[in-house]
This record gives structure tokens, sequence and C-alpha cells, in this order.
């Protein structure tokens, strides 16, 4: 059995530095048995008398434990029946422990072990295993008088532990990979609010202009409608709280549905990654007027908040946990979700403030359904979408991925006004696109700020955000035009869509260093069900709650800190500080 028996290291060093006056002899000092290992061993006791020797120790791991009220850790080099060599370290108030180096030989019954240059003789019993041991040391030293009587050297008292490294990163695909069946609850209502129509579906390859025409005289034909949603599930799926996303279909605010093709595909996708997904239907429709449009869009972000709020009503239905809801859309759908966060009613367009109006369709928040709930949102999927007013980003500074076609003439890039390519007048062209300078969009709409725009406004804040612009695209550029199958485009949104909101549900996770005491951090952020640590050159000596108690080796190549585990939301993490000699962390890249 190659027990742990670096206790005649500690003897030995401990009796250099202190002073010994009780009159206990080793044969009658009690000693505690130990239960079997890890492995199944039994524990193995040993007398003061058996012949001392050596057993041959890991050079792998350190050994931390107590010598009365002090701590150590020590750490053997190389170990046989005769002889060991290793280094023992003194765990006090100072963040990198200064290495003291030792030799222990054995002899008969007798240890010797040379510390800084002096040699000392032990004896000592002990109960070992291969994890644990517990001894009482006896040093050879002459006995001498105090007060004219003969007095015995103090007993020494050891308890110590193999200390194993928690080099643990929990594995999990789940976010990561399509590890699901997908299961649809298609149609469910969300609420019911007063509109032209809330589907139109139309095909890929169709155009555009010519299918709007014969319902632009339908609009003025409002009735009631059910608002509806078709809501996405992991099939056995047993997380308790899982994270959700709300998407809306694109469509200009005239055309599109959630039963689209990219709508079933994109939702399909992000369930099977472990997301309860809602695809949301809303109301559709406007004449050709600018108080037309902006009168429907702000019907649309009712609907919206509508949606939002019966989502939030249902958390527990659907085992969702409210921290970790995202938004997001394809162009309009996009604009919905972002104006539902970042608009409010001051900021809402004209048209929509007037009495009428307002009377009659209701605010922004209690439109659609009579649900009071409110939703936190924790971030946004931004297709080719854009905002009336940028002003607001840094007051509801959330995570953020952005995609847009920087050819794109139906939504600016950047900033302007929508739908430049449709011209009055193809001899005067400017850069405002009201009138005949530039096209239509100057006579329908105000102008807008784009994913270009947005990215910018938040560029230098902490907020989460990644921004692709798709060089040479237009509008919704995730199709072939020839046949309307989905492109390398989509899929490399599917892709960078996966991976951000993977790293969104631990981006706020850190190791913190805390301010009363050098040596000890916590971890922030984290609603962690499992959490290892490691330390890199040093030694892990006890995890209170979140938080860790490290010291470290001096003239280790690294002093590095990690954390590692899996949050209730069921997303790993993998954090790592390198930690400086004043104990101050900074990020490793």
């Amino acid at each position: 059995m190659k027990n742990r028996l670096f206790v005649v290291i500690l003897c030995a060093f401990l009796s250099l530095f202190s002073a010994c006056k009780q009159k206990n002899t080793i044969e009658n000092a009690p000693i505690e048995s130990l239960s079997p290992s890890v492995d199944g061993e039994p524990a193995v006791s040993v007398n003061a008398d058996d012949a001392a020797c050596l057993y041959v120790f890991s050079t792998e791991d350190d050994y931390v434990g107590m010598v009365g009220n002090q701590q150590y850790v020590v750490h053997i080099f190389s170990s046989t029946e005769q002889e060991m060599q290793g280094a023992f370290f003194v765990v006090d108030s100072n963040l990198i422990m200064q290495a003291n180096a030792f030799v222990v030989t054995a002899e008969d019954s007798v240890y010797r072990a040379t510390v800084q240059g002096e040699t000392v003789a032990f004896k000592m019993k002990y109960s070992a295993n291969n994890e644990d041991l517990r001894a009482v040391v006896e040093v050879q030293k002459p006995a001498r008088k105090a007060f004219g009587k003969r007095v015995k050297e103090e007993l020494i008292n050891l308890s110590f532990s193999r200390h194993i490294p928690d080099n643990v990163i929990p594995q999990s695909d789940r976010y990561k990979k399509n590890n699901f069946d997908v299961k649809v609850d298609s149609n469910v209502v969300y609420g019911q609010a007063k509109g032209a129509w809330t589907s139109l579906h139309i095909e890929p390859t169709a155009n555009y202009a010519k299918e709007l025409l014969p319902y632009l005289f339908k609009t003025s034909n409002q009735k009631m409608l059910d608002l509806t949603m078709d809501i996405y599930q992991p099939v056995g799926d047993t997380l308790s709280r899982r994270p959700a996303v709300v998407l809306f279909h694109g469509g200009a605010f005239f055309f599109g549905d959630k039963h689209d093709s990219e709508m079933i595909a994109w939702c399909s996708h992000l369930a099977s990654l472990g997301y309860v997904v809602f695809s949301v239907n809303y109301r559709m429709g406007f004449e050709l007027t600018k108080a037309s449009i902006q009168k429907c869009g702000y019907k649309a972000i009712q609907d919206g908040h509508a949606a939002l709020r019966f989502v939030a009503h249902n958390v527990d239905k659907y085992r969702i946990d409210p921290n970790w809801i995202y938004a997001g859309g394809s162009s309009a759908g996009s604009i919905i979700a972002l104006n539902v966060l970042y608009m409010d009613e001051y900021h809402a367009p004209k048209a929509a403030k007037r009495k009428h109006f307002a009377k009659t369709n209701g605010s922004l928040y209690d439109s659609g359904n009579d649900l009071k709930d409110k939703i936190k949102i924790r971030g946004l999927i931004n297709m080719w979408g854009a905002l009336y007013d940028i002003s607001a980003l840094k007051e509801e500074a959330v995570s953020i991925i952005s995609f847009h076609g920087t050819d794109d003439q139906v939504v600016p890039y950047a900033k302007g006004y929508p739908f430049t390519h449709l011209k009055l007048d193809e001899g005067e062209d400017g850069e405002d696109g009201k009138g005949g300078k530039g096209g239509l969009g100057g006579l329908f709409f105000d102008e807008m700020y784009g994913s270009k725009a947005i990215h910018d406004a938040l560029a230098g804040t902490s907020v989460h955000q990644a921004f692709y612009p798709l060089e040479g695209c237009g509008h919704a550029p995730y199709r072939h035009k020839e046949d309307g199958s989905f492109n390398e485009n989509y899929y490399f949104i599917c892709d960078k869509v996966s991976k951000f909101l993977k790293e969104d549900l631990v981006y706020d996770v850190y190791i913190k260093e805390l301010p009363n005491g050098v040596g000890y951090y916590r971890l922030e952020n984290c609603d962690a069900c499992e959490v290892h640590w490691y330390a890199e050159g040093g030694v892990v000596l006890c995890r209170p709650g979140r938080g860790v108690k490290v010291r470290f080796f001096e003239n280790a190549p690294r002093h590095t800190l990690r954390v590692s585990g899996l949050m209730h939301n069921g997303a790993t993490f993998n954090e790592e500080v390198i930690v400086e000699d004043n104990g101050s962390v900074k990020k490793c890249f």
C-alpha cells in the first residue's frame, strides 16, 4: 500500500521551531483510527517501535494538513523506502508561499529529518490510508531539566489529507448541439385586438410589390382578431427552468406568418438546442400613407408587448427561467423586438399619439390582453432591423447580436430612410431620401438607425454584443434568389446566434478578489448548481460556498485560478484569471 506517510516530514521541521514541555509519552498518546480510503484499502496502524520505513508516495499531488494549530502544504519530489525528498510550505497571510526543502531518512525504528542544515531524530505512531493520515510524533532530543525535574518533549499531533486538484470542467452539449427532438403547440392564443390581419403568406420568390396591391384596399376592414403564437419545446427535457426566445417574423408589416419556412427552421433549431421558443403573429396591414404606416407599426409593437406578457405569465407552465428571455426577429420582426425594449410612449410616432387613435387602441402596455406580468428581456437577436431613436440604448443595456447586409436598401444598414430603392425621380438622386431625391422612404418614413449605428452606439460599453456585416448583401439575404432555398448566410446566422446565446448565458460570470484578505476569491453573477476550483501553481485550501481560499507556490511558472461548473439553466462555464503577487486578478485572454 502506498501510504501517505508525509507526517515524517512535518514532525521534523516543526520540532526545529517549537519548544516542547509536556510530560506525555508516545506510548500512551491516543490516536484516532481511520476508515478505509476511497479505493477500499484498509487503514494501517503503526507503533513507535516498528521498523522505520518510507513508503513510495505520489509525486503528483500535494498534501494539506495541520500540525497543531498551523496549516502546511507538502510536496514530495522523490521517495524510496529509505529516503524521501521534498518541500514544505507554511500557510500564513502571504499569498505566495516560500519553499523549505527537506530530506527524511529511515533506519531501524528511527526517522531522521534534515531541514535547513539541521537534523533531528524522531519516533511516531500513526494510522493511515491512501487518502488521510493522523499521527503522534515524539522528537528524540535529550531530555532537559525544568524547575529541577526531567521532562519529555511535547508530543506533536498531525492530521493530513492528500490534495487532489479539482481540475474538472463539466461537459454538456446543451445549447451547443441539436440534442433534442422538438414538439410544437400551434396557434396558442395570447390575446385579441382589432386589426386588418395577422397572417399573409407569400412565397419567397414572389414579386412583393405585385402581391401587395390587391390587399391595399382591404386594410380598412378592421375586425377583432385572435393573436396567436406557436410554442416550440425540446422533447424529453427535464430541466426545471429553461431560457426562452421570442421571435417575430418579417414582411414589412404587411406580409408574413409564423409558419413561414425560415421561422419554422429558426425556431426548430433553437428548441433542439434546449430553448423554449415562441413564434409570434401580430397585426399587419396599412394604407400608403405615413400615418397609416406609423399606426400599423405601433399596433405590431403593442402585440409584441402582449406576447411577452403572455410568456411572463406562463413561465411556470412552460418551465422558463424569467431571467433568461430573449427577443428577436427578422426585418419588421426585429424592429418589433427592438422597439418593445427601447421605445416608450414619449418616443412613439406622431400618428400613434393622436387622441382618437390612443383612445381606440390603448397604450403600448395594455393592448391585446389584460395580463399585468412584467418581463425582463435579457438580450436581442437583430436581423436587419432598425430603431427610430437610439438614445435609450445605454439606458436599457442588454446583450445584442446583429446581422445586416451592407447593401440593404429596405432597412438602412447605418442611418437613413427605408425603401431607398423605390425612386420617384431617377434623375435627381440625393442623400436624404425625401421627395424626388432618393426614393419613397422620405415620404412614408422617418429616418432610422440600422444595425451598424446600433453597434457603434454601444461600442466601448460593457454590453455583450456582436455585429456581423454581410458584405455586399441586400435585405434578408438568407435565401437563393433562384429557388428561395436557404443559402450559406442562413447557416452562418444559425451558427453565430447559437454561439452568442450560449456565451451570453454565462457572460457575466467572473472571479472577484475579496477585499477582506489576500488569497480569498468568489464567483460572481452565477446561479450555479456545480462549481469546481483549480489553482495552477498553487493549491485550493478550502471552498466556502461559492468562494475559495488559495495559496500559490513561489517560482511556479504560472499563478492562475480557474473556476468551472454548471448553472441551473444547464449552461457550463469556465473562467480563468491570472493572479498577481499582490492577490489582484486579471482575465486570461
